[in-house]
């Protein structure tokens, strides 16, 4: 909205403040348009060019006499200011006036934002092609509480067109109910075009103008005159090829804390030509990572962008859809909003769209069980329907609905027109009349419309039965069997209310409570009996005692333990009672009293860390210290649990275990089998890869999508990192949240019954964790010679029971490993280096890939060609992919060449369908190699042999460098251990540590054929096949030097 102030103006430019208060706003105005209004007359004015802070804005002054005299002495011109703001707040800034004398005024300006109660935010400053569109929907709501007229909507122009929302209907707009807004309505009256029709920045407005309806309810005649508004909109258009969205944000509106929001389309259209189709590479966000924002790709990749002739908007073209999970957000606050951008990544061009959307905490529910009605009441009753508001704010209800198909069986009426609440407030909003009575099981919803939302509270008929299950052979007794005297047993007990409503219990009695006890143990909800394990129900220990009365909520199962302790021989006839308002039940409750046990070995059974997809399994054993034999009959896992299965012990003719008295019998195997491929929160690993012969059955779609994106993965695109970034944190989140609710601990039970002794029961424990393929999280090479090469063997194992795909990728010719590092640093188990090798391919390398010469036995292309049989799609030959069947291993060869002293880290990568990503963490740091003979270093040592005679003299060899070395070869001018009179006398090979030495022993014999013989000392190491030289010489003295 506008807000004209008029102001006098006279030398002394009174009055030195002007201020707008409670300006209504929502969304980003434009603050560098103005309305500015000269005598009758109403122009538009575009400041484009000037500074952003630059917020009120104006002009245009009326001369009252003559034109050429100006503003004479003690007269008033009349200047009309507009106030358009950018933000929600308190701005100000001067109004400056300059006059034909020189004279500067200055005029300070003060106003403040508040909400727009018509709740249209205006467009933000959009991009757009020639011919390119931008379109949005003009939603009006209407604040008040009575009928509200749209009259007129105008644009400005400037690109800025008003489309009719039907074209189609021949009545519209002549039908003026189709402008026409109740009380507290919200509507889609029109379409906000805006068109790029030059190569400019525009700006333009849309006016709507409305006016009341006259009320003939009320005793006078009620009119007020109309009014208007205006919606703002900025418009960058420009001729540049490029990409563009197709809508200017992504408005998810209002929605509740806990819900999820309607789920919007991010689309962009492209103009780079017609042979220039734009690849999506990936698409993030900002604020980054928020988990409030799902994304899911609406195709297969790669996904393209197509265009037609250069400059020419191409068809609109969807990428992402997108939806807000609110309950990531934080609920402190009754009111919340949150907005950001995302940025769809591709060749050359990226594209950004903002979103945003309000949260709020509460809702309108029903008050009790009002909106529950018996299936035993009489038709043409009529209940009165209580409403508590759980909203953070007063709201207004004027009106109340029912579905169509509901009236035949109900009407209802308002006890007021319009019936406010406050916060927490309790008040009777509409009476409810049953006049045909439905089935059972009926169920409808009335919507309660507020001045804020709709809201839909529930109507239900019911019948008020609930279901008793307990886990025993026998479901119309506690049958304990044999109980030795002071030993105690227990059965469980489950009342499942299927009912919509709240059923009481009131009456849990036990006939003969000095011997049974009830304990209450937890509720769950029906809707997760099978996707919650049995150890995550809620524990709890409150004994029912006698007169104790409760409720059970709607569509929920309560469990229960009813315990039996003999204390003594004598056996007494027992039941449990259980009464509610509809129905009683009556459960006898049977034992016998015998000598003797039946002992679990061992007492539990506990597995250790186990993971979906795994099988692990312990050995039970029971001893029998009853008097008789008995047969087991069943081996029973607790209720609903789907990962315990039971192996019993082979026999011949097929019958069940026998249980000898007093003997140790052998009852079989437990197996803990975690499901891998399920849609509950505790199947946290595992991707099903849907190949064009084998698509899984009932696969959700989304994880359809999933697997897609990995099998897209394996031919290693340019957005790799972005695939298994999402791919990871996805199943990584399900796991850490597991954890954070304290869900990966395993605490079940087995209940074995025999002929004679029933319900023996034997605890099972253990912890879900997250595997590995490889049981390294880092690699350290050991200090490795520059030049050289160090291999490392690796195994890859499987540790499921179904196969696996797995490829493993050296980080330096992973594509974009800058990401990759980025989004998986602080997952890392090791830090890495400053140093980060992502360039030079020899120095991690993987030796087991087809880029390096292959024995002819080798495994790894037959591998590959298995896995592109099984996906029918091209696998790179450079990585090493292979579909690994259950518990099969795969060595690995991972080598190092440094090629400087520097330490340096890098990834190894191991895509696989089972964790997404393993990274596993490299070291390595070339080292210095050297050696010295008495101290002097290769190809500088001149030993000489002063005597006519066989000499023999000891050199010390030392290990200067930093890794050791072993001399494999010692030669004298190529030829092994002598020659030229020269002959080492101990040539055996040696290893030197650093700093270490060795003595080699080397004679001479001269032939005085010559008076100086000389040679050189050959020594080869088993890294190189290069020598390290020292030369010998031999000189026999002149004769006079043995006269003297």
């Amino acid at each position: 909205m506008i807000i004209l102030i008029i102001l006098s103006i006279n030398a002394l430019i009174s009055p030195v403040k002007c201020g707008f208060y409670d300006y209504p706003f929502e969304g980003d105005a434009i603050v560098h348009t103005a309305f500015v209004q000269t005598g009758d007359e109403l122009h538009f004015f575009s400041e484009t060019t000037k500074r952003e802070k630059e917020m009120f804005t104006g002009g245009g002054v009326k001369e009252t006499r003559d034109p050429v005299d100006g503003i004479r002495s003690e007269e008033c011109a009349r200047l009309s200011l507009a106030f358009l703001s950018r933000e929600m707040g308190i701005h100000q800034g001067p109004l400056m006036m300059h006059s034909s004398e020189g004279a500067v005024y200055s005029v300070n300006t003060l106003g403040e934002t508040t909400s727009n109660r018509y709740r249209v935010p205006p467009f933000v400053g959009s991009r757009v092609a020639i011919n390119g569109t931008i379109s949005r929907e003009l939603v009006i709501h209407n604040p008040f509480e009575y009928p509200l007229r749209i009259t007129d909507i105008a644009s400005s122009g400037g690109g800025l067109f008003v489309q009719l929302p039907n074209k189609q209907d021949p009545l519209y707009p002549a039908n003026q109910q189709l402008w026409e807004l109740n009380p507290f309505e919200s509507k889609h009256v029109a379409n906000l075009l805006l068109v790029g029709l030059k190569e400019a920045n525009s700006t333009a407005f849309a006016l709507v103008s409305e006016h009341f309806i006259r009320v003939s309810l009320l005793p006078f005649p009620f009119f007020i005159p109309s009014s208007s508004f205006s919606i703002p909109s900025v418009l960058q258009c420009t001729a540049a090829p490029g990409v563009f969205p197709a809508t200017d944000i992504l408005d998810f509106g209002l929605i509740p804390y806990g819900d999820k929001s309607k789920e919007l389309i991010l689309s962009v259209y492209s103009t780079l030509g017609k042979f220039t189709d734009w690849e999506v590479k990936r698409v993030t966000m900002e604020p980054e990572e928020s988990a409030a924002v799902y994304l899911e790709y609406t195709g297969y990749p790669p996904i393209f962008v197509q265009s037609q002739r250069v400059g020419v908007p191409g068809p609109t073209t969807p990428i992402m859809k997108v939806h807000i999970e609110s309950s990531f957000y934080s609920n402190k606050e009754p009111f919340q909003r949150h907005s950001g951008r995302l940025i769809v990544w591709g060749s050359q061009f990226n594209v950004s769209m903002a979103y945003t959307v309000g949260v709020y905490t509460g809702s309108l529910q029903m008050e009790g069980d009002d909106g529950c009605l018996f299936d035993g009441l009489p038709s043409n009753s009529r209940h009165s329907i209580r409403i508590r508001s759980r909203l953070p704010i007063s709201i207004a209800i004027y009106n109340a609905s029912l579905p169509l198909e509901a009236m035949q069986h109900f009407t209802l009426r308002l006890f007021s027109r319009s019936v406010p609440l406050a916060p927490g407030e309790v008040a009777p909003v509409f009476l409810l009349k049953y006049n045909r009575k439905a089935p059972v099981g009926y169920s409808t919803s009335v919507t309660l419309h507020t001045n804020i939302s709709s809201f839909a509270v529930p109507i239900h008929v019911f019948d008020g039965k609930v279901e008793v299950h307990l886990n025993s052979p026998h479901q119309k007794s506690f049958d304990f069997g044999l109980v030795e005297k002071n030993d105690s047993r227990s059965i469980s007990l489950e009342i499942r209310n299927p009912n919509p409503c709240s059923i009481s219990i009131l009456s849990m009695r036990l006939h003969y409570p000095e011997i049974t006890r009830l304990f209450y143990r937890g509720r769950m909800p029906l809707s997760k009996e099978h996707s919650e394990l049995p150890q995550w129900r809620q524990k709890e220990n409150k004994e029912i005692r006698q007169g104790m009365d409760f409720s059970i909520p709607p569509r929920s199962i309560v469990y229960f333990d009813l315990i039996l302790r003999v204390l003594n021989e004598t056996v007494v006839d027992s039941d449990l009672e259980i009464r509610t308002d509809y129905e009683t039940r009556i459960y006898p409750i049977h034992y016998q009293v015998s000598r003797g046990r039946l002992l679990p070995i061992p007492t539990s059974l506990k597995f250790g860390s186990i993971h979906p997809g795994k099988v692990a399994y312990r050995t039970l054993q029971m001893f029998n210290s009853f008097e008789e034999d008995m047969v087991v009959t069943e081996m029973v896992p607790s209720s609903g649990d789907s990962s315990l299965y039971i192996d019993p012990t082979p026999i011949p003719d097929g019958s069940t275990p026998l249980l000898r008295s007093g003997r140790f019998s052998n009852i079989g195997k437990v197996l803990l089998m975690p499901p891998m491929d399920c849609p509950y929160d505790y199947c946290y690993l595992g991707l099903r890869i849907p190949t064009p012969v084998n698509l899984p059955p009932n696969l959700a779609e989304s994880n359809l999508s999933d697997g897609q994106w990995f099998a897209h993965g394996l031919t290693l695109p340019t957005n790799l990192a972005d695939i298994d970034s999402y791919l990871y944190k996805k199943a990584r989140s399900k796991f850490e949240d597991l954890v954070a609710r304290g869900r990966n601990s395993i605490n079940s039970s087995l209940t074995l019954h025999t002929t004679k002794a029933k319900h023996i029961k034997i605890s099972i424990t253990g912890e879900l964790t997250w595997p590995r393929l490889l049981t390294r999280s880092s690699i350290h090479f050991p200090l490795t010679a520059v030049g050289n090469f160090t291999i490392v063997n690796l195994t890859l194992s499987n540790p499921t029971s179904e196969p696996i795909i797995v490829q493993v990728i050296p980080l330096v010719i992973y594509p974009d490993a800058e990401a990759l590092v980025q989004s998986f640093r602080s997952q890392l188990a090791s830090p890495l280096t400053s140093n980060i090798e992502m360039n030079e391919t020899l120095m991690f390398s993987l030796r087991d890939t087809e880029l390096f010469t292959l024995r002819s036995e080798s495994p790894v292309p037959l591998l590959r060609e298995e896995l592109e049989k099984e996906l029918r799609m091209n696998v790179p030959r450079f990585t090493l992919s292979a579909i690994l069947q259950p518990h099969m291993k795969l060595r690995v060869r991972f080598g190092f060449l440094p090629s400087d002293y520097t330490l340096r880290s890098s990834l190894l990568i191991i895509r696989n369908n089972l964790t997404m990503v393993e990274p596993v963490v490299v070291y390595g740091r070339g080292a210095r190699i050297g050696m010295e003979v008495e101290n002097i270093k290769s190809r500088r040592l001149m030993h000489r042999f002063m005597s006519t005679l066989t000499v023999r003299r000891p050199f010390t060899v030392t290990n200067t460098g930093e890794v050791p070395f072993t001399i494999v070869n010692i030669s004298i001018n190529n030829f092994p251990c002598e020659n030229r009179g020269f002959r080492v006398l101990n040539c055996d090979g040696f290893r030197l540590k650093p700093n270490e030495s060795h003595v080699l022993d080397i004679a001479h014999t001269p032939d005085f054929l010559s008076t100086t013989n000389e040679a050189d000392l050959q020594l080869y190491m088993h890294m190189n096949g290069s020598a390290w030289v020292f030369p010998l010489a031999a000189t026999i003295p002149p004769e006079n030097y043995y006269n003297e």
